[in-house]
């Protein structure tokens, strides 16, 4: 891979039921590195500004749903987490902590409460963009 300047993504790449959490400059073409390597298609869904420090920090407040590596199984903390980032286009730095420390249920709530008003109290439901 080629060195790039530019900003830096935490992205979210979708594989049937996980979620692979990674950081690139240029996601798009990481999903399509990674589509060359497996069976099942993949969908980038969702890309954050961040770097390292940012994706490790999902790491560890994914932790418990861990899969291998960087994939993790599409649980609802998971999920709802991810779409926070996609409809707010923010990091929830102290939600993710609160998962990191096995408060799910505070994190979920926490994160529905700073949603806008006219987006569903329900998080997501099928397919994200």
């Amino acid at each position: 891979m080629t060195n790039c300047t530019g900003p830096e993504y935490v992205y979210f790449i979708k594989a049937l039921d996980a979620i692979k959490v990674g950081w690139s400059r240029r996601p798009h073409i990481r999903c399509a590195e990674l589509q060359c390597k497996v069976p099942v298609r993949l969908e980038l869904f969702c890309k954050i500004l961040g770097g390292r420090k940012e994706e490790k920090l999902f790491h560890k407040a994914f932790k418990r749903y861990r899969r291998w590596g960087e994939w993790y199984s599409a649980e609802k903390a998971v999920m709802d987490t991810i779409y926070h980032c996609l409809i707010t286009n923010k990091i929830p730095y102290r939600e993710l902590e609160m998962l990191a420390d096995g408060d799910e249920y505070h994190a979920r709530l926490s994160l529905s409460e700073q949603l806008p008003p006219d987006e569903p109290g329900v998080f997501y439901v099928g397919r994200l963009r």
